[in-house]
């Protein structure tokens, strides 16, 4: 699990760290509000109990500073979202490094999904858990631009591979992507939460057992 993918679990709000920018610091300015927001929303759980105000004290600015980089609290916290997804996509590649067939890659691919989902559960919320509302964010970023976006068609090209080899056979291959992204992120809900249906499950094993059973109504005969 890389750094950049998977920060501490936080309780309670905490300072960016770092020196202070300038004004000639722009970016590492930006970098540290988002840092700041981010720990505000794993501590309060929702974009609602944290104010532009709070992120600009914890990093030492004004709050007119934020407006330097962001146009208001949606547009921070798309940023937040789009910088964690964009860790999230190169987790998911360092995943399936070396890998050549398209079924390794996409087994590699869920199972880091779900140990991500099952050992970082807040920023996994930060992810899927509708921090912005989706139209608000349509309405602000081009689709071909979100990151999370890009990190599915990558998917969807691995399985486009594996088609053309004839390794899976003849599907809609963003159909079937669709189909692999929900069930993996189905079962981290399930693993997670279980509302007391399931007992205790290995995950590693549920993993497995789950993108293998997919893979088989992939496969071409």
């Amino acid at each position: 699990m890389t750094d950049s993918a998977a920060a501490p679990r936080d309780t309670q709000p905490k300072r960016a760290v770092g020196h202070r920018a300038d004004a000639g610091q722009g970016e590492l300015l930006r970098a540290q509000l988002l840092d700041a927001a981010e720990a505000q929303l794993t501590a309060r759980g929702s974009i609602q109990a944290v104010s532009l105000r709070q992120v600009a004290r914890d990093v030492g600015v004004s709050a007119t500073s934020v407006y330097l980089h962001f146009t208001d609290k949606d547009d921070l916290f798309i940023g937040v979202c789009q910088r964690r997804f964009e860790a999230f996509a190169q987790l998911l590649r360092e995943a399936r490094e070396g890998l050549h067939s398209a079924a390794e890659q996409v087994k590699a691919t869920g199972k880091a999904y779900v140990r991500f989902g099952m050992e970082h559960p807040e920023q996994y919320a930060i992810l899927f858990g509708g921090v912005v509302p989706v139209d608000t964010v349509k309405a602000r970023i081009p689709e071909e631009e979100l990151a999370g976006y890009q990190a599915l068609l990558e998917l969807a090209a691995i399985v486009q591979q594996g088609i053309e080899s004839g390794e899976f056979r003849q599907v809609d291959p963003f159909m079937a992507t669709l189909t692999l992204w929900s069930t993996v992120h189905g079962l981290v809900g399930v693993l997670a939460h279980g509302f007391g249906m399931i007992g205790e499950v290995d995950v590693s094993v549920a993993t497995d057992t789950v993108t293998d059973l997919l893979l088989d109504g992939l496969r071409a005969s």
